[in-house]
C-alpha cells in the first residue's frame, strides 16, 4: 500500500536492512490533532494499540519502546483535555485499563502554540522531541 504507515515501515526496514549494525532503539510518536472527538477515549486506545502491535510484528521487535508525545496544552479545543488524558492513560505506568508495556508519555510544554491555534511552533517541536530523546536515556533504553 501507499499508506503513511506502509511507508514508515517500509523505510525504517529499508534502514535495518543495509547493515547488521544497524538498530532501531524506538518510536516517538505525535497523533494529529484531527483525530480529537468526544470519542476519543473509547476509540483511540485500541487503535494506538493495535498500530504498535503491528509495527513491533513488521519490525520484528517485540518490545520497541514508544515515547508518545502528548497534543499542545494551550489548544482550546472542547476536547483536548479528554484527548491528553488518553494519550496519558496509555502510558505503561499509568495503572490504567488502556496502558500499553514499553509506551511512555512524554507531555508536550506549553506556551507553544502557533497562531493557528492548534499546532506547536518549531520550537516546541524541539523541546518535545529534547524531552522525548531525555526519556529515552532516562529509562535506559539507549546505551
Amino acid at each position: 500500500g501507499n499508506t503513511l504507515y506502509t511507508k514508515m515501515v517500509a523505510k525504517a526496514q529499508a534502514v535495518l536492512g543495509q547493515s547488521a549494525v544497524n538498530q532501531s532503539k524506538g518510536l516517538i510518536w505525535g497523533q494529529g490533532e484531527s483525530d480529537r472527538s468526544g470519542s476519543i477515549d473509547t476509540l483511540y486506545p485500541p487503535a494506538f494499540s493495535a498500530m504498535i502491535a503491528q509495527l513491533r510484528s513488521d519490525l520484528s521487535l517485540p518490545n520497541l519502546p514508544v515515547m508518545l508525545i502528548g497534543p499542545e496544552p494551550d489548544d482550546q479545543n472542547s476536547h483536548q483535555g479528554l484527548f491528553i488524558e488518553t494519550q496519558e492513560n496509555l502510558d505503561q505506568d499509568s495503572g490504567h485499563a488502556t496502558a500499553i508495556p514499553a509506551v511512555h508519555y512524554v507531555e508536550r510544554p506549553s506556551g507553544y502554540l502557533s497562531t493557528d491555534g492548534t499546532h506547536p511552533v518549531a520550537e516546541g517541536h524541539r523541546i518535545a522531541g529534547r524531552r522525548a530523546g531525555q526519556r529515552f536515556i532516562d529509562l535506559g533504553y539507549l546505551s
